[in-house]
């Protein structure tokens, strides 16, 4: 078989794979209906410091986890769900049109992107930077 007829039954497998996983509601992000969602998931992700308190953002795509040493994110990332713990010490928040930007020294996550309302961005952070200057 020709290779140029190889790639295009390859790209286009491709594509077609991607418009019916979207046409199929499998490319939407994962939403948290409610607090205790949020928690589930921080829980499952750090069982050994469990969620004390739950701030779910308005989109459901994003919490603000309180734990008995600080604060952490859970987030949506299509449909999984990453958590991660913020360290206010090497935090840096930075605030864009959409969203809270998170920049961490965690490799595994060095920019967090919350997807946040406009009123809910400078709750968030005044909550983040009230941790780091405490």
């Amino acid at each position: 078989m020709p290779l140029e007829i190889l790639l295009g039954l390859v790209i286009g497998g491709i594509a077609g794979i991607a418009v019916l996983l979207h046409f199929t509601g499998r490319s939407k992000a994962h939403e948290m209906a409610t607090p205790r969602d949020a928690k589930g998931h921080w829980n499952d992700t750090y069982p050994d410091h469990p969620a004390q308190d739950a701030m779910l953002s308005t989109t459901g795509q994003a919490a603000l986890i309180r734990h008995r040493e600080g604060f952490g994110v859970v987030w949506s990332m299509g449909q999984d769900v990453a958590a991660r713990m913020i360290d206010p010490k090497v935090l840096n928040i930075k605030d864009t049109a959409r969203h809270l930007v998170l920049r961490t020294t965690d490799y595994t996550a060095p920019r967090i992107r919350l997807v946040l309302t406009a009123d809910e961005r400078p709750v968030w952070r005044a909550t983040l930077e009230s941790d780091n200057n405490g």
